[in-house]
């Protein structure tokens, strides 16, 4: 069999995949595993898949068949001796929860509450499966008593007992936490990857396709958050900034109206032209056309670069880190990008 064979519904990840495979296979699987890489590559679908491996009716070798009542189960989440641990805020998110089910605002964290129900929960052993799988996500929620706390089961997991641990941000875990699990590492998926399920899925042209990958650095996750729609808006934004001179009071008010809008959509702007100046300084050091996110833009990049010299990049890059920091720190999204424009010597 194939190392991505029962896998294969997860683009990408090769390796990953044969790993997890071989341990299958050996029958040599480690209790914990930390499935560790950017947000929105996959790691979480290869965990639910994995889940359903251990779950399995079929022979180690073919799990997951993804066709028996142990997959079909795990794969929606109802099976017996599956259990996924959420914050309260991320079950209201995908809607597992209602807002309405707590009494003060839901928690973004997890708790050593809800760790010690999840170890109460293995110590049970397996209902119906040959396993009992917990997959835990985003693990870097969990704060640290609750680190603590699953130390404990980490060093003397129950028998049958596996646990995945799901996070982009592995940092912050603790060292102890990270060590007693076999890390399994993500990268970014290939632009081209990406651009090939923007055009398959999302009806996207070549062209916008291929930006709209180089956009979401190599994310399935991110691109779903985009739209083909975007490849324009995106061009409009960077012809508005580069119009903008000094003294161009109105030209600022129009760029603010553009940029401040919800919380939400004036960071996601704010990051795109983020990644804009970062091909600016690209270009101003000789980068070639392929190492530019907004490739499509690349004389426009080598004229700004150009015009503003290494100095004022940085700074206008550092301006627009600042800005998002404050509309995450509640600083209202007008105030932010007001402040971030006048440092670039163009405010209303």
């Amino acid at each position: 069999m194939p190392a991505s064979m029962g896998f294969d519904d997860v683009l990408g990840h090769d390796r990953a995949k044969a790993r997890l495979r071989a341990a299958l296979e050996g029958g040599r699987l480690p209790h914990a595993w930390l499935f560790a890489g950017p947000e929105g590559v996959g790691k979480e679908r290869l965990a639910r898949r994995f889940a359903a491996a251990l779950l399995c009716e079929a022979s180690p070798r073919e799990a997951p068949c993804r066709s028996c009542r142990g997959c079909e189960r795990a794969l929606r989440g109802v099976h017996p001796d599956f259990l996924v641990l959420l914050p309260e805020a991320e079950r209201v998110a995908r809607g597992l929860a209602s807002r309405a089910e707590f009494e003060r605002t839901p928690s973004r964290e997890l708790k050593i509450a809800e760790v010690r129900q999840l170890e109460r929960w293995l110590r049970l052993g397996p209902v119906e499966g040959r396993a009992k799988v917990a997959l835990v996500l985003p693990a870097d929620r969990l704060n640290q008593s609750a680190q603590n706390a699953l130390l404990k089961t980490l060093e003397e997991p129950p028998p049958a007992a596996t646990l995945l641990l799901v996070t982009s941000a592995a940092e912050a875990l603790l060292p102890t936490v990270r060590s007693r699990c076999v890390r399994l590492p993500f990268a970014p998926l290939p632009p081209e990857v990406v651009a090939e399920h923007a055009r398959s899925h999302h009806g996207c042209a070549p062209e916008a396709a291929a930006v709209l990958a180089r956009l979401s650095g190599g994310s399935l996750g991110r691109v779903q958050t985009l739209d083909p729609e975007t490849v324009e808006t995106r061009r409009q934004l960077i012809e508005r900034l580069r119009a903008l001179r000094p003294g161009d009071g109105l030209g600022a008010t129009r760029l603010v109206a553009v940029l401040a809008e919800e919380r939400e959509e004036a960071i996601e702007r704010l990051r795109l032209l983020r990644t804009w100046y970062r091909d600016v300084l690209a270009a101003s050091v000789g980068a070639s056309n392929a190492l530019l996110i907004h490739a499509d833009l690349a004389e426009a990049a080598r004229e700004d670069a150009a015009r503003l010299g290494g100095e004022t990049i940085l700074r206008r890059l550092a301006a627009i880190e600042s800005a998002v920091e404050a509309i995450e720190a509640n600083v209202t999204p007008r105030l932010a990008v007001e402040g971030m424009l006048a440092s670039f010597g163009g405010g209303p």
